[in-house]
């Protein structure tokens, strides 16, 4: 599970432009709802405090920006490297396929999104986010130390 409790309190604590789209609201509540169990792994991902006034996020609207910060906790939970496949797009927000396929482009004209072959990849995720490759080195050397005690 991604905590991202920016995204949660931008959408709950007095930024009407975004809590005001519809469905927003209810989408912000079901992740406050979800629980972390005891002893689970929790992804993080870096999301700026400048996020909301950012001329691409502006410039793609609320909707698609709230798709944004959906698709930034399932590449961190999912450790793609900042790539999501057409055929997740829809499996990773609550909005409908076509409307997510829309956002998508906007994302992609403000952008926050890039096209390759496959789907889209956040610009830039790897500048702000560690990769896969360098998680795992973690865990195992984590691994390899705890074997030590």
């Amino acid at each position: 599970m991604c905590l991202l409790w920016g995204a949660v309190s931008l959408a709950t604590q007095g930024h009407e432009r975004l809590a005001s789209v519809s469905g927003v609201s209810a989408l912000v509540q079901s992740y406050k709802k979800r629980a972390v169990p005891k002893g689970a792994a929790v992804s993080w991902v870096r999301l700026d405090d400048n996020f909301p006034g950012h001329r691409k996020v502006l410039a793609a609207g609320p909707e698609a920006a709230w798709l944004h910060v959906e698709a930034l906790c399932y590449c961190s939970q999912q450790e793609t490297d900042g790539v999501i496949l057409d055929a997740a797009l829809a499996k990773l927000t609550q909005f409908s396929k076509p409307k997510a396929a829309r956002l998508a482009v906007r994302l992609v004209e403000a952008g926050l999104w890039e096209r390759n072959g496959a789907g889209y990849a956040i610009h830039d995720y790897l500048d702000y986010n560690p990769s896969k490759k360098s998680l795992d080195e973690k865990r195992k050397a984590a691994r390899e130390r705890m074997a030590k005690k």
